[in-house]
């Protein structure tokens, strides 16, 4: 899972066995991509507000989960099975679900739930251009106009009442850093989901 958005890497308490993925119908006119964080009311969003639940994290697409199974980057050209908007990316494949998505195709997102899991997480910019944005217990927000990156400039020491912070970042490269060892662009942190408003 080399996309640029949230990448699982292991649990809480350190285990590298990772929850098992689940699925959900895309709510209509809905655009999910992999990495996304995502929330579940009746159907699946993206979660790209501060305020938003957060209910797990993107890892790609079914096309009728239960009865086809089908991968819909094997299909996405057929419209018997896709009417909405596919884009293959190295970054991370988005589908744009066509407005009747939740009674027609019924195109799922494949997610792993949030709880107790530690994330790689991708900055809007790089680490430590706000203090705190690359050091272990420092909160930060979800980019409102991406859900697949934290913006880098919410870094705060608490939560406020301005700002929910649903991240917090963990000791990644040292105990003095939260980058993370495995990618050296200076613009991935370690982090876990802290706020209350988490509903996994």
């Amino acid at each position: 899972m080399q996309f640029k958005g949230f990448r699982p890497v292991r649990m809480g308490d350190g285990s590298y066995s990772l929850p098992s993925c689940e699925n959900a119908v895309i709510v209509n006119s809905g655009t999910i991509t992999e990495g996304d964080a995502i929330k579940l009311a009746a159907w699946l969003d993206a979660a790209d507000a501060i305020t938003d639940p957060v209910d797990g994290f993107a890892l790609g697409f079914l096309v009728k989960a239960g009865q086809f199974n089908l991968p819909l980057v094997s299909v996405s050209g057929n419209s018997t099975y896709v009417d909405g908007t596919f884009t293959s990316a190295t970054t991370g494949d988005t589908y744009v679900a066509a407005a009747d998505n939740q009674t027609d195709k019924m195109i799922s997102a494949v997610y792993i739930t949030s709880d107790d899991l530690i994330l790689s997480a991708y900055l809007d910019a790089t680490a430590g251009t706000t203090t705190g944005s690359d050091l272990p217990g420092y909160r930060l927000d979800i980019l409102t106009t991406d859900s697949t990156q934290l913006d880098e400039s919410t870094a705060a020491g608490t939560s406020s009442a301005t700002t929910i912070n649903d991240y917090m970042t963990l000791a990644g490269l040292s105990g003095a850093s939260s980058l993370d060892p495995a990618d050296p662009s200076g613009r991935r942190v370690i982090v876990k989901i802290v706020d209350s408003t988490v509903l996994a």
